[in-house]
């Protein structure tokens, strides 16, 4: 089956992450990365077990196969482009893999609970992704309109009963 916005394709251009081609040794996984914010705390190596941190507009993801390392290094200061905190000292995060690669628009899109038959239009990678990490994810919205339609009917005098999801949770 073809899946709308999903060709995936091995190879990360980047100043900062090494993609190594070596060989890919059997029982070597493809784990999830995070490719942006190489200065942020937290090792940018994700496992499958963890809960995966919320999409956004700003931070790429993807994944890395084959001798995934992780490691800080000082950033170049005196050949960078652009440089936004001169006295900064903060350290970036450097991967290197056997590959690297970004996840599709579609794999954004299920990480946001999207169904896989649902296409999205732009331009670009970044014009998907934006329309991706603005929405709020799909589950979530069918739940609030689930507890909404509840709290209209009960409004209206209908004898309804609250769905799981509505129930009110108390602290205390």
């Amino acid at each position: 089956m073809q899946l709308p916005n999903h060709h995936p394709q091995w190879g990360f251009k980047s100043h900062v992450h090494i993609e190594t081609g070596e060989p890919i040794e059997p029982g070597d996984g493809i784990v999830p990365v995070r490719l942006s914010r190489t200065a942020s705390e937290g090792n940018p190596i994700r496992d499958f077990n963890s809960p995966f941190p919320a999409v956004d507009t700003a931070t790429v993801w993807g994944w890395a196969a084959g001798h995934v390392k992780a490691i800080r290094i000082e950033k170049d200061r005196e050949n960078a482009l652009f440089v936004r905190n001169p006295d900064s000292n903060a350290k970036l995060w450097r991967i290197s893999a056997s590959k690297i690669r970004g996840f599709t628009p579609r794999e954004y899109a299920r990480l946001q609970t999207f169904p896989d038959d649902w296409a999205f239009y732009g331009n670009n990678k970044r014009e998907l992704q934006l329309q991706i990490g603005n929405a709020v994810p799909v589950i979530f919205a069918k739940q609030i309109a689930r507890c909404v339609r509840f709290a209209l009917d009960k409004l209206d005098g209908k004898t309804v009963t609250a769905p799981q999801s509505c129930v009110q949770l108390t602290l205390f």
